[in-house]
């Protein structure tokens, strides 16, 4: 009797594998940045935290430092820091990062 669970689990991983050559993803190396929230209430800022919980290559934001509607958060993520912008478009957020790692994110 032919394994079909043990197919289609091996398939998946050769695809998963695949799309992350062809996608530039790579989850061994974790980089980090720092960025300033800019919100305008709470309730923003909890969309934007959301928002930024969505992004596939997040792997933590951390809290550095409070202050009125503007915090400082490390962000850990994997891969390439040239596809954030991309990422964070895709999910209604305004990314902007210097030449020092540090950036600037708001709600588009």
């Amino acid at each position: 009797e032919f394994d079909f669970n043990k197919l289609f689990n091996e398939i998946k991983s050769l695809a998963l594998e695949h799309w992350k050559i062809n996608n530039q993803i790579q989850n061994v190396n974790i980089n980090k940045i720092l960025c300033d929230i800019n919100y305008f209430n709470i309730l923003e800022l909890k969309h934007i935290k959301h928002n930024i919980d969505n992004v596939s290559i997040i792997e933590s934001i951390n809290l550095k430092k409070i202050s009125y509607q503007k915090n400082n958060y490390y962000i850990e993520y994997f891969g390439n820091k040239k596809l954030l912008p991309k990422l964070f478009t895709i999910n209604d957020l305004n990314i902007t990062i210097d030449n020092e790692d540090n950036c600037r994110i708001q709600l588009k």
